[in-house]
C-alpha cells in the first residue's frame, strides 16, 4: 500500500531508517518502525511523491 501523502511517506521514511539503523529512534517515527515489518515500510515508500498532497485531513 503506497503513502497517500507526502508527510507520510517522509514518516515511513524516517521509521525505515530508524530499522536499518542509519537514525536514532525519536518520535512518532520510533512507534511506527516498532510496529511495522521492514517489507510494510519499503511498501509505503516506494514510489513517487508526484501528484500526492502534502497533508491528508482526517475524517470525522
Amino acid at each position: 500500500m503506497p503513502a497517500k501523502s507526502v508527510a507520510q511517506k517522509k514518516l515511513m521514511h524516517a521509521a525505515e531508517n530508524i530499522k536499518k539503523g542509519k537514525a536514532k529512534p525519536t518520535g512518532k517515527a520510533a512507534k511506527v518502525a516498532e510496529q511495522m515489518t521492514k517489507g510494510q515500510l519499503k511498501d509505503y515508500t516506494k514510489g513517487s511523491t508526484k501528484g500526492l498532497p502534502q497533508k491528508v485531513k482526517k475524517k470525522k
